[in-house]
């Protein structure tokens, strides 16, 4: 079974892309994460709020959990103005995993940002910060680009502009609050005309293994490069390097493993490519892009569609 978002709301298909089946009503609703044991799902929303003093839109950010069988819908959590916050549950279900970010008017009239991981255990709703960015007078930079924890919370794996800056955007480890760097592409001339980016990992059932959209770009040939990798997370080693078409745009959601860990789902959207959430608004058109990893073979699943998550068991 297969969760994705269509026209900003979940809904539901079979591993074949058949019996599609809309869940949620309203609209808002990005980047669904199913629990461990495949009985809930966990998802972002945002409400369109008017516009502020910057004439830029504002939204209502949230995170919610819903059953997809009964389709029950609860808020867990509202976050002002966070949006992009990739919740995923913990290996154990126990906890959700997002990014936060919050901003804040100085007397300069400049606002300045602070990005947060963040986990909040279900039984109790108690918030903890598991990594902290400092603030800096800027939008929000996405410093932590979808977390996701490996085992448990000790563990976490997301990609990040590096602090030392430069025009790569590698992948990263935060073992028990230590950062390291995990694996980059390559590094480019440091002045931003050459560059390589990764983004938003996804993580196998078993947790061994990542598979992750990777994007290499020159302004001097001006040429791209994207692939599709999936990196041995123990041994920081690539199993699986598969060339994406030139026209790929990603729908910066996580690729989403079958069961059996043989097969990748990767959102595609219709159009440029762009991160921010307040630049495309929160329902982008696009098609699930069904990728065979043992024949590298890429068919398009299901259209009109964004951010596949497929049921782990």
């Amino acid at each position: 079974e297969i969760a994705f978002i269509r026209d900003g709301n979940l809904w539901l298909c079979s591993d074949t892309g058949s019996s599609q089946k809309q869940i949620t009503k309203g609209g808002g609703f990005a980047r669904p994460s199913w629990s461990p044991n495949g009985n809930s799902l966990v998802l972002e929303r945002h409400v369109p709020a008017g516009k502020d003093k910057w004439g830029e839109p504002k939204y209502l950010n949230s995170i919610w959990l819903l059953n997809p069988r009964t389709g029950k819908a609860d808020k867990l959590l509202s976050l002002a103005n966070s949006l992009n916050i990739y919740p995923s549950f913990s290996h154990d279900g126990h906890a959700i995993l997002f990014a936060k970010q919050e901003m804040r008017e100085e007397s300069d009239g400049w606002q300045s940002c602070t990005e947060f991981l963040v986990a909040v255990e279900l039984s109790t709703k108690k918030q903890k910060i598991v990594a902290k960015q400092a603030p800096y007078n800027e939008f929000p930079l996405q410093i932590y680009v979808a977390p996701i924890a490996t085992y448990g919370l000790q563990s976490i794996i997301y990609t990040s502009i590096p602090h030392e800056g430069g025009s790569d955007t590698p992948l990263f480890i935060l073992k028990n609050g230590k950062e390291k760097e995990l694996i980059r592409y390559h590094s480019q001339k440091s002045d931003g005309s050459e560059g390589s980016s990764f983004n938003c990992p996804g993580i196998s059932n078993d947790r061994t293994m990542l598979a992750v959209f990777l994007q290499s770009y020159s302004q001097i040939t001006d040429s791209s490069i994207k692939k599709l990798w999936v990196i041995d997370i123990a041994k920081v080693k690539v199993k699986s390097d598969i060339d994406l078409p030139k026209d790929f745009s990603s729908d910066y959601c996580r690729p989403s493993f079958s069961t059996d860990g043989g097969k990748l789902l990767l959102g595609q959207m219709d159009g440029q490519e762009n991160s921010l959430l307040w630049q495309f608004g929160p329902a982008p058109k696009g098609k699930l892009l069904l990728i065979d990893l043992k024949t590298s073979k890429i068919t398009t699943l299901v259209t009109n569609a964004t951010s596949p998550a497929w049921k782990p068991q």
